[in-house]
């Protein structure tokens, strides 16, 4: 019975030894992906915003850079800009109202 007790303690480290590497091995490249997509996506918003417009070569690009990198992604975008006074007033309104003084400073 001892000798089997030795048995499943040696298999049991020789498991732990090849595991537990393999497993910081994993960790270790999936932050590394995840680094490399954050720094693919902020240049890409980067430049975007720099040049105002986002083409199709621009987008595919870089969906297939995320694709490349074996991990499922949802890409989502939001649009957004600064409104002006005359754009809430006729959100409110309904009509173009040009005589509406929006200077606020008395």
């Amino acid at each position: 019975m001892d000798s089997l007790g030795r048995f499943f303690a040696i298999l049991m480290a020789i498991v732990l030894v090849i595991l537990l590497p393999l497993q910081y091995l994993g960790h270790g490249h999936g932050e590394r992906i995840d680094g490399l997509v954050s720094e693919k996506v902020s240049e890409f918003t980067h430049t975007a915003r720099h040049q105002g417009h986002i083409t199709l070569d621009m987008y595919e690009d870089m969906v297939d850079y995320l694709d490349h990198t074996g991990e499922l992604y949802e890409v989502s975008m939001e649009v957004a800009h600064p409104v002006s006074g005359k754009e809430v007033a006729y959100q409110y309104l309904g009509e173009d109202r040009s005589d509406i003084s929006l200077d606020f400073a008395s």
